[in-house]
């Protein structure tokens, strides 16, 4: 082939070409290469080949070139990314080889660069999706083997932050009422930034009605950047006192009740949330949901087993009782423990000064003083008849109850009780479980 046909053959091609020095630096280049390395052949004449590959692959490639520079080896092959003028990457394929000139001497290397962008995503996304299916099963298998509900929920944080390479993962936990706040209960969080676990979250521009009610119906809330979200100030605030540019929140629903967020904290600078990390933390959210019924089931039953085994144990106890005092110290001692109770008593309904007398007590202290002995009027007239009915009365703020015996409503009012379970035992001894003041 004649030099002028060679030129045209070398110019047209459509592989990308070139020839280098026994250095490594560039000779000729075809107009192919320089639309794949994005300069002009102008440009590329006299340069290392290794000023066109990516800083961070760099090393490995000059590493890979010197068994065919230092005359080693006389072809090469290897892969690396170039960096373009705009800062732009493209993925290649480098065929490197000695040409020899007519005397069988190294004369120069022939160059060749394919363009395998295109194999490199799909092999990333391929890696992507093995390890979102990986991270998926790690999760589910954790909630078939713990019944621990915060072992779970750090678990799936800390692998969540690690694989979709984020700076912080939390779970929100809403309070009874949703309105009212709730609290960070799970955070998996970057050295780089401050941890809000344990925080409360009570900012009206969050909780308000408008702002919760989507995530009952499965709302997830894609953020690249909070500045340009359209949030309220408020809600805008709040979020940059937590460090957060970008974030993805998605609602953990528990049957029918919305329990909390798992939130995805992006705080180093705005991030464009794809389509499958979305689809992966929306499936983490179901595993987590399906997680917690699983604790709370097992935590119903754990808690039937023990009053059976509290009433089982209270019954021998009481057989071998020697009075009705012992019955009752047995019993308050039982109830305690097994409800969680700050304070139990027994008061006896006096019907002929009508009237009831607290006769037995546990759990008094100095923030609620004994009680032993106080009398309670208006009893007789409309608690009594509730009593024998068997009927429970779960609030001393009960219209019944107040109207009934005043003298107990105030009482428990100046002691800041919150709830009061009152139930009938035996004829005319009402029980009195006293929770959280």
């Amino acid at each position: 082939m004649d030099e002028n046909r060679f030129k045209t053959f070398f110019e047209q091609f459509p592989l990308a070409i070139a020839h280098l020095n026994l250095q490594g630096c560039f000779i000729e280049i075809n107009p192919t290469l320089c639309r794949l390395v994005g300069h002009r052949a102008e440009a590329l004449r006299g340069l290392p080949f290794h000023q066109i590959i990516h800083p961070e692959d760099r090393g490995e490639s000059m590493r890979r070139m010197a068994p065919i520079l230092s005359g080693e080896a006389t072809a090469v092959a290897f892969s690396h990314r170039i960096l373009h003028p705009d800062n732009t990457m493209a993925w290649v394929m480098a065929d490197i080889a000695v040409v020899q000139d007519a005397e069988s001497r190294p004369d120069y290397l022939a160059c060749t660069l394919r363009d395998i962008s295109r194999r490199k995503q799909l092999e990333a996304n391929l890696r992507d999706q093995v390890n979102r299916e990986r991270l998926l099963a790690e999760i589910t298998r954790r909630i078939r083997q713990s019944l621990d509900w915060n072992e779970i929920l750090a678990a799936a944080a800390l692998e969540v932050r690690r694989q979709l390479e984020t700076d912080r993962v939390i779970v929100y936990r809403f309070d009874a009422d949703p309105n009212l706040g709730g609290t960070i209960i799970t955070e998996s969080v970057s050295e780089d930034y401050s941890t809000i676990l344990g925080q409360r979250v009570m900012d009206p521009c969050f909780t308000a009605n408008q702002c919760l009610g989507p995530y009952q119906y499965g709302k997830i809330q894609n953020t690249p950047n909070i500045h340009a979200a359209g949030f309220k100030a408020c809600y805008v605030e709040l979020l940059t006192e937590f460090e957060v540019v970008a974030q993805l929140v998605l609602p953990i629903i528990l049957d029918t009740e919305l329990w909390g967020l798992l939130s995805i904290q992006h705080c180093r600078a705005p991030r464009q949330w794809r389509r499958e990390e979305v689809e992966l933390v929306g499936q983490i959210a179901d595993q987590i949901a399906i997680a917690l019924k699983q604790g709370r089931i097992y935590q119903q039953v754990q808690q039937e087993v023990q009053r059976q085994q509290a009433v089982n144990a209270l019954s021998h106890a009481v057989l071998g009782a020697q009075s009705l005092d012992a019955v009752f110290t047995l019993a308050l001692s039982q109830i305690m423990p097994l409800l969680g109770a700050d304070y139990v008593n027994v008061a006896q309904c006096r019907q002929d000064k009508a009237l009831w007398l607290v006769i037995a007590e546990d759990g008094c202290n100095a923030t609620l003083p004994s009680a032993l002995g106080l009398e309670i009027p208006g009893g007789q007239d409309l608690l009594s008849p509730a009593m024998q009915q068997g009927e429970v009365l779960h609030n001393w703020m009960d219209a019944r109850w107040i109207g009934a015996a005043v003298g107990a409503a105030v009482y428990f009012w100046r002691h800041n009780v919150l709830l009061t379970i009152v139930a009938g035992m035996l004829a005319y001894l009402p029980l009195h479980v006293l929770l959280g003041w």
